[in-house]
C-alpha cells in the first residue's frame, strides 16, 4: 500500500495505548483516603449535660493547621452533652491544631420568639471561646471534654 508507513503508524499507536493505559490508570485509582482520628467528648455547662448545640473545630493556622476543613458535632437526642465529630460525612477529625466553639441554644419552640442561649455566647466564636484542642493520633481516637461557663 502506497503513502502508508506501518512502522511509524505502530509505535504512534503504541504511545496513544500508553498515554491512554496512563490516564486511566490516574484517573480510575481513587487516591487513598487520608486517616480520620476518632474525636468525641462531653460538653457540660456548670457540670449539667448540653441539651442541644453544635461543636464545631476550626483549624488554626497559626499553629500550622492550614486544612479548610472544619470537623462538627450535633448534640441532640438521647445523649445529652455528648459529641462525635465527622469531616466530609466521616467519622473522625484530621490531626492537628483546632480552635473550637459551641454554639449552645436550647431548641427553638417558637419563631417569634428569639434563640435562648444555654452557654456563654463568647463559647460561639472562635476569637473569644477561649477552647483550643490538638487532635494526634492515638490508637483508640480522643475526647475533649469542654464545661462551659452559663450566659451572662
Amino acid at each position: 500500500m502506497a503513502g502508508i508507513d506501518f512502522a511509524n503508524s505502530r509505535t504512534q499507536c503504541g504511545w496513544a495505548l500508553l498515554v491512554a493505559s496512563a490516564l486511566v490508570f490516574v484517573v480510575g485509582c481513587p487516591s487513598p483516603k487520608e486517616a480520620l482520628i476518632p474525636v468525641s467528648g462531653m460538653i457540660t455547662v456548670r457540670k449539667q449535660p448540653l441539651s442541644s448545640g453544635t461543636v464545631v473545630f476550626h483549624p488554626d493556622p497559626t499553629k500550622g493547621n492550614v486544612d479548610k476543613r472544619e470537623p462538627r458535632a450535633t448534640i441532640a437526642g438521647e445523649f445529652p452533652g455528648l459529641y462525635m465529630l465527622t469531616t466530609d460525612n466521616r467519622d473522625g477529625a484530621p490531626s492537628g491544631w483546632y480552635k473550637v466553639t459551641v454554639h449552645a441554644l436550647k431548641p427553638a419552640t417558637s419563631s417569634v420568639r428569639p434563640p435562648e442561649w444555654v452557654a456563654d455566647q463568647k463559647y460561639a466564636d472562635e476569637k473569644t471561646s477561649g477552647l483550643s484542642v490538638q487532635v494526634v493520633n492515638a490508637p483508640n481516637g480522643q475526647a475533649f471534654d469542654f464545661d462551659l461557663d452559663p450566659p451572662k
